[in-house]
């Protein structure tokens, strides 16, 4: 048994995979290659004590989070590799599914290098993301479409009219047309990359 006591931001990694409770730290237990873990006091990925401003925390490593409808009505948090996966029920999960919020969805991602991929957001995906990138390099991957950034301060900005972020060093678009504003005294420090079509 496992236990990282009060306060701080504590972090299990079993056999090369970051094991983060679903929810509020509890005590919990997991199953994984062939081991029973029981572990408490781990902070838990996901905070829905206002269900219309529901927030996602990363951890202290470097965390790839896809965002993406299931359907009309709600939402997924994964990891893009099984080296992040999430405990609920005594096993575990690569991705996290909740009811759409109506106000915010925030992803605070802590520190290490971290990235945010933007997938297929439903029509009834109304709410606003914000996504905090913390301390190390991170990142905002907009995928395939057509995207309008702003960068209206240092490593802070906002991208079409759904999504800001805030300490995040680099942009990424896709194949659609991306077109970077940069406002006086916005300023990335990383870098943007986009691909065809560009502005």
């Amino acid at each position: 048994q496992i236990d990282a006591g009060a306060g701080g931001q504590d972090g299990l990694i079993i056999h090369g995979s970051r094991i983060v409770p679903a929810a509020t730290p509890g005590v919990d237990t997991v199953f994984v290659a062939g081991a029973v873990v029981t572990f408490q006091g781990i902070e838990g990925a996901l905070d829905v004590t206002d269900p219309a401003r529901v927030v996602v925390r990363g951890t202290l490593a470097d965390d790839y989070f896809v965002l993406e409808s299931v359907d009309t009505s709600s939402i997924r948090v994964r990891g893009e590799n099984y080296d992040f996966l999430f405990a609920t029920d005594n096993s575990t999960a690569d991705g996290l599914v909740f009811a759409n919020p109506a106000t915010t969805l925030t992803l605070d991602l802590f520190a290490g290098s971290d990235t945010v991929k933007l997938g297929v957001l439903d029509a009834g995906f109304t709410a606003a993301v914000i996504v905090k990138g913390g301390d190390g390099d991170d990142m905002v991957d907009a995928g395939d479409g057509t995207n309008a950034w702003q960068i209206t301060g240092e490593d802070t900005g906002s991208l079409n009219t759904q999504v800001t972020f805030q300490d995040v060093e680099e942009l990424v678009g896709g194949t659609g047309v991306d077109t970077f504003t940069v406002s006086v005294g916005g300023r990335l420090n990383g870098r943007v990359s986009g691909m065809e079509g560009d502005a």
